[in-house]
């Protein structure tokens, strides 16, 4: 009968699982569900259920864990059914177990006898009680109280690789070897070992690559049990829980995409028409060695009608892109589109912490002064903005383009330039060492030395060492009263 009435409980249709509330139902009292007792004076009807429920409460603690309200309000109407009442008799004995009832029972409303005498004989209360006691045998209740909960799904561990801003899940790669520079050789076989490989940048001293790769992650899992076999190289995955690690990509609609080689390719079309277009092509194929000479390019490749240029991250990539094209027609070849999972986040930003930006000119005034106007006007306008702590000049070799570090800007916001500037910022460690400041601008944006020449120095040799200091990047010259 206890299967019967659970099965006709509001609610608990067959077959739909959804509609069963989640309950634990935890039983203190080891008093056998069917005892009977020898009682003084006459016994009393026990099918009174807000009586029986009262009295559960008091002497048998029930703990229902339920999902919803809905489900609450129908446990704590079936409580009756889930808890037998306590024995009132002091001397209980003569046990009766419920598995001695008759399997042939029946309810009072389906026994056609039943149904003859109701009118004419009440039926007795010990008969009610055997008819409607529809308390779970003790197997039944033990099975209830081993029956496991069901727990929410826990959050896989990859998804704590996952950069928000693209979809791609972070890796790092790392040598065992101390010094060692990936080459052009270890990228392609990242690419064979690792499938969905989307980017891959350059890291610190050249000793360290960032992986953004579109895999499942069963795949993943599987891949980097893989690659522990490979001892020379440690892959791991890069927390991105409060840093995103690809938080400049975010709002992309293509991002470049490396090839087989592991590379970021620049294809340059040197297509030309005409009688003389063999030397057409040599010439701007000259044209565009000249122009990329400043240029971080890891190798050149040329072909018919064309020339591949290869880099090995992905911000020299669009930045080398956004220089050819002022001159040249770039073919896009491969290209990815990104997976954002939600809004970038930057995370906290302290008021005294240096922020990184990648800034570009915009302002064709600006780009046509002189290499030391330009950093004297740029540093000036940055300077109403924020403190400026370092000014880079040619940041990637390209021209228009600087590294920009401030101090103390307050919020997370970016800062108010003017259309005359493109803002980005970046993270400290998102560009390779070899683009990393080391010492800081004074109060009129230039990397100064200061010096003095010996007073029996002539003219000559003072400007053979001015002209031996432009070679190597000086952009101008201040003297003082002793320097």
């Amino acid at each position: 009968f206890a299967q019967d009435v659970q099965k006709n409980r509001p609610g608990n249709v067959q077959g739909d699982e959804s509609s069963v509330p989640n309950e634990t139902i935890a039983r203190q009292d080891e008093t056998p569900a069917g005892k009977k007792a020898k009682k003084r004076g006459k016994s009393k009807p026990t099918t009174d259920c807000s009586q029986t429920s009262a009295q559960s409460e008091t002497a048998t603690p029930v703990h229902v864990e339920s999902a919803t309200s809905t489900s609450a309000e129908m446990t704590r109407n079936l409580s009756p059914f889930l808890t037998p009442p306590k024995d009132s008799s002091p001397n209980p004995s003569l046990p009766v177990s419920l598995t001695q009832v008759s399997p042939d029972l029946v309810f009072a409303s389906q026994d056609v006898r039943l149904k003859q005498k109701s009118l004419s004989a009440p039926i007795a209360p010990a008969k009610l009680k055997k008819l409607f006691d529809t308390r779970p045998s003790p197997v039944q209740a033990v099975a209830k109280v081993d029956k496991p909960m069901l727990s929410s799904p826990k959050k896989s561990p990859m998804s704590n690789c996952i950069s928000k801003s693209t979809g791609l899940k972070v890796l790092s790669v790392t040598s065992s070897l101390p010094g060692y520079v990936f080459t052009t050789n270890d990228r392609a076989k990242l690419v064979r070992s690792i499938p969905g490989v989307v980017l891959i940048n350059t890291a610190m001293k050249g000793d360290s690559l960032v992986l953004g790769v579109d895999i499942e992650d069963h795949l993943l899992s599987s891949v980097l049990t893989q690659m522990e076999d490979c001892k020379s190289w440690t892959i791991s995955c890069v927390d991105t829980t409060d840093r995103d690690t690809f938080s400049y990509l975010a709002g992309w609609k293509l991002l470049p995409r490396v090839d087989k080689s592991g590379m970021f390719q620049l294809i340059v079309s040197l297509k030309t028409q005409g009688c003389r277009s063999r030397d057409a092509e040599i010439y701007k194929r000259n044209q565009l060695l000249d122009m990329v000479s400043d240029f971080n390019i890891a190798k050149v490749v040329h072909g018919e009608g064309e020339s591949i240029l290869q880099v090995g991250h992905v911000l020299e990539c669009v930045a080398y892109s956004d220089c050819l094209r002022k001159l040249f027609t770039l073919d896009r070849r491969h290209t990815w589109q990104p997976k954002p999972t939600s809004s970038p986040d930057l995370g906290q930003t302290i008021p005294d912490q240096e922020r990184h930006f990648w800034l570009k000119v915009k302002c064709p005034e600006l780009s046509n002064l002189s290499t030391a106007h330009k950093q004297y006007s740029v540093f000036h306008q940055l300077s109403t903005a924020g403190k400026v702590l370092q000014l880079e000049h040619q940041l990637f070799g390209a021209e228009d383009n600087y590294l920009v570090v401030y101090s103390g800007l307050g919020d997370s916001r970016l800062p108010v330039l003017g259309q005359q500037f493109c803002l980005m910022e970046i993270w400290p460690d998102s560009l390779p060492d070899v683009y990393t400041p080391n010492y800081g601008v004074d109060n009129w944006g230039f990397y100064s030395v200061s010096g003095n020449f010996p007073a029996d120095l002539g003219d000559e040799n003072r400007n053979k060492f001015a002209e031996d200091m432009k070679s190597i990047g000086a952009v101008g010259f201040r003297s003082g009263e002793c320097e």
